[in-house]
């Protein structure tokens, strides 16, 4: 009765809630509902849900009709290919940006190298080539005849020394691509260098003393060599220390490429996992899908399936005909009734209704929702999201709600039951305690009325009326809820506070205005319009309100009824 041709990620989700919830359609009878929103059915059995999205439901044998789409084996193929190439083109980036980086670091180790080198060469061609010629000779008679056998051996050792920068280069550039063994075994190879070169420096600055003594007149050029030899030292020591710390910068980049590269191996084993998956669960379905059958739970069921029988063999079974959801109800196929219209079809909430009933909003009324696996007639307000009647009160309502009464932050209930609005009775249902809040609405009077909204997550209402914090509401919004002229409250002008439980001591709101005479103070505080409101620490005496306002010079009360609604 439904052939399934390749499908959007979405219908995929939706099938998955098919394939965990029919089966307990199938364990107990229940009535389904459909939404005239998105033409969905709902069927309800001991808790499980089967949701069917119309626009998943394609044209199948018999007169079934319908259209939609599911995944094929080969949409799958694509969808794996796509994220396995994504997870490829990631590997390679961070690869090629690692070797870059790797790269540029080792070419500027290089370059920094070389140049210490040639100056340590240059210095050190100008002193060891006349230490050499002054150990060949032992004394020189002139200053001329010094500088002539300083320059007939510099220029060997020069080209010497170049051939050895050469070497030394090539070295360095080594050891930063050998392995983190060879790399170590190469710069304790350099330390043992730097030490031999150092006891040669300590040689030829004693030969520089011995020379300084016997050639007074050459004492000023070899103190600036034993200079230089003390700045080769300190240069072939710190070329040590880069190199060193070059190896560590190589290391933390290999380090870290491999980090990368373990990330991109565990992504592409997921995808391969999700590919099976996908793949044994397609495969599956159509088989089903060639006799235009349902899949639950594993298996194709029922088999073969005929869209125009209906009996009590087939009490439940599902169609899609003529662009709605149709169930069997052991005689005839029937439209399943509207969301929250019956109890078989309760909602979660008001909200849930207006949400999922275009054609309800606007159809204030009682509605079933859910009171855990009970269903509940409530009020509901269709308008503006949709809004749940939580607690009315009654034109007599000092004693159920006054301000230290239980019934606003606990879980009892008066007159449970009471759906109509026009009823004068103090009613508190299940749903004041138990329903989840992010906006309130306040009437007062009548629904007629222009409400208080008020924004406030709470888990519930009692959890609402628990809390303490203020609002920014006009005086004249309050006054105006009342119903009662502006001029009773006139020798009350000053506005001391206002909110839900926001002061505390002699006087307080559940919620509410609270006002007084003097304008510089507030202990004293007369009057107040609003719900659970008292003043002058005579919460049991006249200056009390459940719902409504009082006055001071006179005291009067105007009580009024009270309307609750939450989303």
């Amino acid at each position: 009765f439904f052939f399934f041709p390749p499908a959007t990620m979405a219908q995929l989700t939706l099938l998955a809630l098919l394939i965990g919830a029919v089966g307990a359609v199938a364990a107990a009878a229940a009535t389904p509902t459909v939404s005239t929103v998105n033409n969905t059915l709902v069927l309800n059995a001991n808790g499980a849900v089967l949701t069917l999205s119309g626009g998943s439901c394609p044209t199948g044998s018999g007169s079934g009709s319908g259209t939609g789409t599911l995944a094929t084996q080969g949409y799958v193929d694509g969808e794996v290919s796509s994220l396995t190439s994504t997870l490829q083109n990631l590997v390679t980036t961070q690869q090629s940006a690692t070797v870059a980086s790797v790269s540029t670091v080792v070419a500027a180790v290089a370059n920094t190298q070389a140049t210490q080198i040639a100056s340590v060469a240059a210095q050190a061609n100008q002193f060891v080539g006349f230490m050499n010629q002054y150990t060949v000779n032992q004394t020189i008679a002139t200053a001329d005849d010094l500088n002539a056998a300083i320059l007939s051996v510099s220029n060997a050792l020069s080209d010497n020394l170049n051939a050895q920068t050469s070497t030394t280069i090539a070295t360095v550039q080594g050891l930063v691509a050998a392995s983190d063994n060879a790399q170590t075994a190469a710069v304790a190879s350099v330390a043992m260098q730097t030490g031999t070169l150092q006891g040669q420096i300590n040689l030829l600055a004693n030969r520089t003393d011995s020379l300084w003594m016997t050639e007074a007149m050459q004492s000023s050029a070899i103190a600036t060599n034993r200079d230089n030899i003390a700045t080769l030292s300190g240069e072939l020591l710190a070329l040590a220390t880069n190199h060193g710390t070059t190896q560590q910068n190589v290391s933390g980049l290999q380090n870290l490429f491999s980090g990368i590269q373990a990330q991109v191996d565990a992504e592409a084993s997921r995808a391969q996992g999700v590919d099976s998956t996908l793949t044994a669960t397609i495969s599956s379905m159509a088989s089903c899908g060639a006799q235009g059958e349902f899949f639950v739970n594993g298996a194709c069921t029922p088999s073969p399936v005929n869209v125009n029988t209906c009996n009590t063999a087939r009490t439940n079974a599902v169609r899609f005909f003529n662009n709605r959801f149709q169930y069997c109800d052991g005689t005839s196929w029937t439209v399943p009734p509207l969301l929250g219209t019956t109890a078989a079809a309760a909602a979660d909430s008001c909200s849930d209704i207006y949400d999922n009933e275009a054609s309800l909003r606007g159809s204030d009324g009682p509605y079933y929702i859910k009171n855990g696996n009970t269903a509940v007639q409530v009020y509901c307000l269709m308008s503006d999201g949709g809004w749940t009647l939580v607690a009315m009160q009654s034109s007599d309502n000092f004693n159920n709600w006054r301000y230290s009464s239980s019934k606003w932050t606990d879980s009892s209930t008066l007159s449970p039951t009471t759906v109509d609005p026009s009823s004068d009775v103090d009613m508190k249902n299940v749903f004041f305690s138990t329903l989840p809040v992010t906006r309130v609405k306040f009437f007062m009077n009548s629904l007629s009325s222009t409400p208080m909204v008020v924004t406030r997550s709470a888990t519930s209402m009692s959890n609402f009326f628990s809390q303490s914090f203020s609002t920014s509401f006009s005086r004249s919004t309050f006054i105006a809820l009342t119903g009662e002229p502006s001029s009773r409250w006139d020798n009350q002008p000053n506005n001391c506070h206002q909110g839900v439980n926001s002061v505390g001591g002699t006087r307080n709101c559940r919620f509410g205005l609270i006002m007084n005479n003097e304008l510089t103070e507030c202990d004293s505080s007369d009057s107040a319009i609003g719900w659970g409101c008292y003043t002058n620490d005579q919460e049991s005496g006249p200056r009390s309100i459940g719902c409504g306002g009082f006055t001071w010079d006179p005291t009067n009360a105007y009580p009024k009824r009270g309307f609750i609604f939450v989303q």
